[in-house]
C-alpha cells in the first residue's frame, strides 16, 4: 500500500503571538453611545475615563432607578467616588456599589 504524505501543521498562533497590549477596539465618546444598553455603556465609559481608577473587571447592570456596579477596581488616594461619577449620567439616580476596591501601595524612597 503506498504511503500518503500528510502536510505538516504549523501552529502559527503559538509562533507569532499577538502582544497583550495590542487591540482592535475603538471607542466612541460617551455622549455618542445610543443603543439598547446605552445607559450601562455611558456609565462604564464615564468610570473607565475617570483618573485614579483602573478597572480589572467592571459590569454595569441596569436597575429600575439606576445601576448596580460589580467588579474589581484599583483606586488612587485622590480618585473620585464611583457612585458620584455614575450619577452624572442622565437616568441614574441610585447606584448599588458592589465593587471590590483596593488602593495602591506607596513606598517612600
Amino acid at each position: 500500500m503506498p504511503s500518503i504524505a500528510m502536510p505538516r501543521l504549523v501552529p502559527a498562533a503559538m509562533d507569532d503571538p499577538v502582544p497583550s497590549d495590542s487591540g482592535s477596539q475603538w471607542f466612541l465618546p460617551c455622549e455618542l453611545l445610543n443603543t439598547a444598553h446605552s445607559l450601562e455603556q455611558q456609565v462604564t465609559c464615564q468610570l473607565k475615563q475617570s483618573p485614579g481608577m483602573r478597572f480589572r473587571d467592571l459590569s454595569v447592570h441596569r436597575l429600575p432607578d439606576g445601576v448596580c456596579l460589580t467588579g474589581v477596581v484599583e483606586l488612587d488616594d485622590d480618585a473620585a467616588d464611583v457612585c458620584d461619577i455614575a450619577r452624572r449620567v442622565r437616568g441614574v439616580d441610585r447606584v448599588v456599589n458592589r465593587l471590590i476596591s483596593y488602593g495602591t501601595i506607596k513606598i517612600d524612597q
